[in-house]
């Protein structure tokens, strides 16, 4: 990261992950900070808050397309067993332990979110791209049902990995506007 950091004349880093948002906010901050790439004083945090069933629906469709965490069990399962994790008040709070500051944005309208949060980064209106394409997907349900049943069956990542991309090039469209209708349905 210092490497790249070095070609760049920006002086702001702006790191977007949905994993921030599982309890690591202090140890990216603190490997920030101890590798000398970060001032401890600047580091400032964007939460955009999301609608909670959404929100829900984008997490459990990145842990069954990772396959490093191969998540297997079925949507309700894990909307059951992860219900608590998705509340925002503590999330909140560690960002607040962590960073200087914290600012939530909302999610919607998210055709404009790419360019509210570049803004709320620092950007200058005059430094955003005229348009920026918008689209947030998840995997279709044919994939979503493929690729969980082969988390199910393959316990190799890197097997996980090369058979997911098959799945995306067979079944098609791989991809689909992100929904929250997959929970109360059996997959």
């Amino acid at each position: 990261m210092r490497t790249e950091l070095e070609g760049v004349s920006q002086r702001t880093l702006l790191i977007s992950s949905e994993y921030l948002s599982k309890g690591c906010a202090a140890r990216v901050v603190a490997f920030l900070v101890g590798h000398g790439i970060a001032d401890p004083v600047g580091i400032r945090a964007l939460l955009v808050e999301r609608d909670l069933l959404s929100r829900a629906a984008s997490l459990y469709n990145q842990a069954v397309k990772d396959p490093y965490v191969g998540e297997t069990r079925s949507p309700d399962a894990w909307l059951e067993e992860e219900a608590a994790s998705l509340r925002l008040e503590p999330i909140l709070a560690e960002l607040r332990a962590a960073c200087t500051a914290v600012d939530v944005l909302p999610y919607e309208p998210a055709e404009s979110l790419v360019q509210r949060v570049l803004m709320a980064a620092g950007a200058h209106q005059e430094e955003l791209p005229k348009q920026v394409p918008w689209s947030n997907t998840s995997m279709s349900e044919p994939v979503l049902m493929a690729l969980l049943e082969v988390n199910r069956t393959v316990a190799d990542p890197e097997e996980r990995l090369a058979r997911g991309a098959k799945l995306f090039q067979a079944l098609r469209p791989a991809f689909a506007t992100s929904q929250s209708d997959i929970f109360c349905r059996k997959l």
